[in-house]
């Protein structure tokens, strides 16, 4: 069963699918929670496909639907993404050592560190504001 929304158009009410109303329309739309996204549970929302995100927060049950842009998403998720991003530095460094490209291989070597402490980091974030 989709979710419905009371939609008031001129002086007409309709109860329409959430499915049809554009995301920034939805009342609990914000451009970012009031609270750190750590902290909160996600509704709905395919972290990698999906155009938003819905939260709720557990202590109050308030919802926010907010787009689903990299500050939106929970840091383990974009940690997750700094890890993949090294990974392919890495594999492009091997490429470019096999190829003879040497200054080449060291830049992404040096791309593939800085990813993997931006992942440290992020984790480390989410340790401070979650305490797990």
């Amino acid at each position: 069963m989709h979710e419905k929304w009371s939609v008031t158009i001129g002086d007409r009410t309709e109860m329409i699918s959430a499915d049809y109303i554009p995301t920034a329309n939805l009342p609990d739309f914000a451009q970012e929670p009031d609270v750190d996204v750590d902290l909160l549970e996600i509704v709905s929302g395919d972290l990698k496909h999906s155009g938003h995100i819905r939260y709720r927060d557990p202590k109050t049950g308030r919802t926010w639907t907010v787009p689903n842009v990299p500050y939106n998403q929970p840091r383990e998720i974009r940690a997750q993404y700094m890890d993949w991003q090294s990974g392919e530095n890495t594999a492009m460094a091997l490429k470019y050592l096999r190829n003879g490209f040497t200054s080449d291989a060291s830049g992404a070597n040096e791309r593939a560190e800085r990813y993997r402490q931006m992942a440290a980091k992020l984790r480390e974030e989410r340790k401070e504001v979650v305490g797990k």
